[in-house]
């Protein structure tokens, strides 16, 4: 049996505040699934906004360096 998951590295290191080199993370909310949905992309986010009704844009949930 194959393992279900595998460590591949680091992907980002948040902040929980602002910080002048690092990004806010969008998180959104899709109450049908009950799932969350995060992007760094500002144009994503109002894209999701403008298209996706099922999705509710909660807050900047950290700060990220990508």
């Amino acid at each position: 049996m194959l393992p279900q998951f595998v460590y591949e590295g680091i992907a980002f290191y948040a902040f929980p505040e602002r910080q002048d080199y690092a990004r806010p993370v969008y998180r959104f909310y899709n109450r049908k699934t009950n799932t969350h949905f995060y992007t760094i992309y500002e144009e994503e986010k109002d894209h999701v906004l403008n298209n996706y009704p099922e999705w509710s844009y909660e807050f900047i949930a950290y700060y990220a360096i990508n």
